[in-house]
């Protein structure tokens, strides 16, 4: 539980460096996000791989918020780096869309 605790931590603090933001912890979107995280921790330390299924979504995304990506690369880089584990394009995808939505959230 400790494990699951600080790596949510570090990717929200990865998140409020990268962006130069403060997140709005009351707000639905980032309630989802945490919510995300939990889950995302716990297949990082069960080491279970999400399935690659949505790759043209991905590609579209990608395209279009490059400025959220920014950050989904940096999470994942801290990820490979501290726990081995390899983000798939289904696990950027959900990341990417948690953060654009709290990056949109903060253009309000």
């Amino acid at each position: 539980m400790n494990q699951i605790t600080e790596l949510i931590n570090t990717v929200l603090q990865i998140v409020r460096i990268h962006f130069k933001i403060d997140l709005n912890e009351e707000s639905i979107s980032y309630e989802r996000f945490l919510t995300h995280l939990k889950f995302f921790a716990a297949r990082v330390f069960d080491h279970m791989e999400y399935e690659d299924t949505m790759q043209e979504i991905y590609k579209v995304m990608v395209e279009q918020n490059e400025n959220a990506f920014s950050g989904v690369k940096k999470i994942a880089e801290y990820i490979k780096k501290q726990y081995n584990y390899k983000l798939t394009i289904d696990e950027q995808l959900y990341l990417l869309i948690h953060i654009k939505r709290i990056l949109d959230e903060q253009t309000k």
